[in-house]
């Protein structure tokens, strides 16, 4: 009798040992975050819910579409696809047509309201309209509605980023949810705190001045904003490529002028052309600074790049193309898909393929594969600026070409400095590797053909070569003067394969450093100038240096006074080139400011001037 009391006793505590132990185990399938009142992810053998969205194809009674409006955009119709595919992938359900809104005759209101459907956007359904009529602006919405699951924003902006929505956070390909409850509904407001003010004229809203807390010293006169006139996204959620280059080619067909892209971060897939006489503004912090936090205006690029077995032509697929009097001011960009394990091998960041008076001003380019190309090909140009550049580039930082005459560039850095050193985000993670290739493939800068052109305050670090001067259109090469040079931290500093000389180069006051060799002059009749110079390395060639000591005379620039916050707009209505004087208008306009000071504005175009002005 005592063993069989021990024996059932024994027998009863590994149960409970047993219960034990399946009560502490983990959940095959983990809950997911929950909305308020609808669970998404429900316990795998958990009975469905009466109402329920279902979105598992074998554990439904019937099949349902994904709809769109017979007329949305382009971009919703890309949407629409790509929730598809996404959900496709996710639960195996092959009958899953698109479809568009379009009514067939023999179908009736209640036909059609019965139908378990996903909605895409403003549809004619009345689960649509309803929701449409619950948004603000800047909002979006995904809610089931009856048998329908309806995703809508405010704007065909805010749909594209419901769809982003859906696919990356409400169905994630880690155990996404088999149904969504009946009471299911999850909206977002996108709030973009500004970084400028506007001030405008007095009965009009473009243009507008702006006074940027990125760039407090200055003021921009605003012809197009384009987040408020082309809903670019500030937040990079939603490709804005096109609507960047609808806001420049609104503003070329104005006349000219700026179009300002406020702080934030903007998506850009594919060539964005700058048109003549219009200029790209962005916010912009400098990354050399003291206390600097933060970049501004950023631009995620992610292009197509070159395989690579492929031909790369020089002036192929930039990400920007600049023609005659634009300009890109203002700009950070950065490439999210490059990876310095796995190079991936893009077309320059800006290229100026042949074009007049074209700007480049406060840029920061992170990680370009090239950065910036000035007739990288058989083209000219003249007049050409940069200014305030800081650049990190794989394969060649900036390349220039075959100009006709006094080009200029200040302040220009090279270094791999920029990506390795970039703010969390946006820095490389293997500065070793990241050093490694660059010391073995990339140059700094290429000089060609260059007439009577300027250049102070440049440095260039951490590459194969620092500096090579070329030439690949025409007899001749760089003539120049280069001030205030700082080579450092490279195999070669300057190689010259050919210069003009007639006027051969100038570099005075500075530092060239070369590991393997410092300075290396091909030309037997051209000789390389050198004043106030330290180099430390070999020199190779036809040199002639001069010891003068510049060090106490730094480059100089002129004053700039911001003006104050008035704008004023000169009345041009009626005035034509060959009829009117613009003259009394022009002065009218002008005496005004002058009471308070500010900005006079002259609309773009060709104006007739018989008369003298004061300003």
């Amino acid at each position: 009798m005592k063993v069989f009391t021990r024996l059932v006793a024994l027998l009863l505590l590994l149960a409970l040992l047993g219960l034990a132990s399946c009560g502490s185990s983990t959940p095959t399938t983990p809950e997911q975050p929950t909305e308020t009142g609808s669970e998404t992810t429900p316990v795998p053998d958990e009975p469905i819910p009466d109402g329920a969205f279902v979105l598992v194809p074998t554990q439904r009674e019937d099949a349902y579409s994904i709809v769109r409006s017979d007329t949305s955009a382009k971009s919703i119709a890309d949407a629409l696809v790509k929730a598809r595919l996404h959900i496709i992938e996710l639960y195996g359900n092959t009958n899953f047509p698109p479809k568009t809104d379009w009514k067939e005759k023999s179908q009736s209101d209640e036909e059609i309201a019965a139908l378990p459907e996903i909605l895409i956007g403003k549809t004619n359904r009345p689960q649509s309209k309803s929701a449409l009529e619950d948004l603000q602006e800047n909002e979006f919405l995904i809610r089931v509605d009856g048998p329908k699951l309806v995703v809508i924003g405010s704007d065909d902006r805010m749909t594209l980023a419901a769809v982003n929505y859906l696919i990356n956070t409400l169905l994630p390909a880690e155990n996404p949810p088999r149904y969504l409850k009946s009471d299911f509904s999850y909206r977002e407001i996108w709030e973009t705190k500004a970084s400028y003010q506007k001030v405008t004229a007095e009965g009009a809203t473009r243009p507008c001045l702006i006074q940027s807390s990125y760039n407090p010293d200055e003021i921009i006169v605003a012809n197009v904003i384009a987040t408020e006139d082309l809903k670019a996204d500030p937040t990079g959620t939603i490709d804005s490529t096109s609507a960047i280059q609808a806001a420049l080619d609104r503003c070329a067909t104005q006349g000219g002028g700026t179009v300002f892209l406020p702080s934030g971060t903007y998506l850009v897939t594919n060539t964005i052309s700058i048109p003549s006489s219009v200029t790209l503004e962005g916010e912009w912090s400098d990354p050399d600074k003291p206390g600097f936090v933060d970049y501004g205006t950023i631009i995620l690029a992610k292009p197509q790049a070159f395989r690579e077995t492929e031909t790369m032509p020089k002036s192929s697929t930039p990400l920007f193309k600049l023609t005659n009097n634009s300009g890109c001011i203002g700009l950070t960009v950065y490439y999210p898909e490059q990876d310095i394990s796995n190079v991936r091998r893009y077309g320059f960041t800006f290229n100026v393929p042949g074009a007049c008076t074209a700007t480049l001003r406060n840029i920061t380019l992170i990680n370009s594969y090239r950065g910036i190309g000035v007739c990288p090909e058989a083209e000219w140009h003249e007049l050409m600026e940069l200014e305030h550049i800081r650049v990190c580039a794989l394969d060649i930082g900036i390349e220039m070409h075959t100009s006709s005459d006094v080009g200029y560039s200040v302040d220009v850095k090279v270094s791999p400095s920029y990506w390795a050193d970039a703010i969390s985000g946006y820095a490389c993670g293997n500065n070793d590797a990241l050093t490694e290739y660059c010391r073995k493939n990339g140059t700094g800068m290429i000089l060609g053909d260059l007439d009577d052109e300027t250049l102070s305050e440049i440095s260039i670090s951490g590459y194969k070569t620092g500096m090579i001067m070329n030439t690949i259109n025409r007899d001749g090469g760089f003539w120049g003067v280069i001030y205030d040079l700082s080579i450092t931290d490279c195999d070669t500093g300057l190689y010259i394969e050919t210069m003009s000389s007639g006027n051969p180069a100038l570099i005075a006051n500075g530092v060239i450093e070369g590991s393997v060799i410092a300075i290396q002059n091909k030309l037997e009749n051209a000789p390389l100038r050198l004043c106030g110079m330290k180099v430390t390395g070999k020199m190779e060639g036809y040199i002639i240096e001069e010891t003068d000591d510049l060090s106490s005379k730094p480059v100089t620039h002129g004053t700039y006074v911001k003006p104050s916050a008035h704008l004023y707009i000169v009345p041009v209505s009626g005035l034509s080139r060959t009829t009117n004087d613009l003259g009394p208008a022009l002065q009218e306009t002008l005496n005004a400011a002058a009471q308070d000071g500010g900005v006079v504005y002259l609309p773009g175009g060709i104006y007739s001037l018989y008369t003298s002005i004061t300003i």
